[in-house]
């Protein structure tokens, strides 16, 4: 995934799938003004984490991101030549998800694969996870609530329903 230059992370939301509406209204301020990005992370029950891994598993382990998945969304991300459109700037979403398996399967087995029409597939790596591009002119929530529910599909864990959104803006 891109990521834009010298952002830092200016918000924390606390985000419930039933009431959007705070987290939409970020995603439309970092619409407006291109440069930033949001992390999407789920609660875990504190009783369902692994211990870390130790020894030669650390080692082992490498940089996978674990069994809780994290999901980027990043607006204006890259610009693509879209036909009849001439290029264009495309939100690119993304979830590192760590369950060494491609994604799609799993999706598909959620009902959210393929996902809507439009939405390209940049990849699916079992190490580096899933990539999409998306259009700017779908609305926000659509694509929100895509993302949180293909996440919490991916998780190796079982979630809470309470996400944390980590809000990253350009720094003037």
């Amino acid at each position: 995934m891109v990521r834009a230059r010298a952002a830092q992370l200016t918000e924390e939301l606390e985000v419930r799938p039933e009431d959007l509406g705070p987290l939409v209204a970020t995603a439309h301020s970092l619409r407006r003004r291109p440069g930033g990005w949001l992390h999407l992370q789920p609660g875990v029950p504190e009783e369902t984490v692994p211990p870390p891994p130790r020894g030669l598993a650390l080692l082992l382990a490498g940089s996978a991101p674990g069994p809780a998945p994290v999901a980027t969304w990043v607006p204006g991300a890259v610009r693509r030549r879209i036909p009849g459109s001439g290029r264009q700037a495309v939100d690119q979403l993304g979830i590192q998800h760590g369950l060494a398996v491609r994604a799609r399967p799993r999706l598909a087995e959620a009902g959210l694969w393929p996902p809507p029409a439009g939405w390209l597939l940049r990849q699916d790596d079992p190490r580096r996870g899933l990539v999409l591009e998306v259009r700017p002119e779908v609305e926000l929530e659509q694509l929100l609530r895509w993302l949180l529910r293909a996440t919490e599909a991916l998780s190796g864990l079982p979630v809470s329903g309470r996400w944390r959104a980590l809000v990253f803006r350009r720094a003037d």
